[in-house]
């Protein structure tokens, strides 16, 4: 899964998240609302906020938007957070055509990561019932009390979870 997720980011170049150390965002192209028109900005400089060096969470990022006309470039103050989910967000439609990425969101979705833990809790006592049925001393009442007992065991978990 860990595979398909780079494999995938590596493809449309998004290697950024919020522990990113700041120096690397600076110079990144991104798009954002400003004026209420979809603009692109750079990423100019960081005022950082913190007080070691490295990544920091809180650091502010200037970004220098270019506008049209006599008003001519300006700079935006955006919190680290937002920067990175800016460009997270214009690399989504860049994800959707890569199938390394579909397969990862196919994957990791709630109805599969459930029906794939219902199947290993079923699996040993469907094996075991099938055992049952290839052994070649089947009697009726082996096979009654097997199925009796696979019964029991289904409906025990299903009264209680973790069983």
């Amino acid at each position: 899964m860990a595979y398909l997720h780079k494999v995938a980011h590596g493809l449309v170049r998004s290697k950024f998240d919020i522990l990113t150390d700041s120096d690397e965002l600076i110079g990144v192209k991104l798009f954002l609302i400003f004026e209420d028109q979809q603009r692109s900005g750079l990423v100019m400089r960081c005022k950082s906020q913190a007080t070691t060096v490295g990544s920091n969470v809180s650091d502010v990022m200037v970004i220098k938007i270019q506008r049209k006309g006599k008003l001519g470039a300006t700079e935006v103050e955006l919190p680290k957070s937002q920067v990175v989910h800016l460009l997270a967000k214009s690399k989504a439609e860049l994800l959707e055509d890569v199938k390394e990425w579909n397969l990862y969101e196919a994957l990791t979705q709630f109805r599969i990561i459930v029906t794939f833990c219902l199947l290993c809790d079923i699996e040993e006592i469907f094996v075991d019932l099938s055992e049952v049925f290839q052994s070649t001393q089947l009697t009726p009442s082996t096979l009654e009390q097997q199925l009796e007992h696979t019964y029991d065991r289904l409906e025990r978990m299903r009264s209680a979870n973790g069983t």
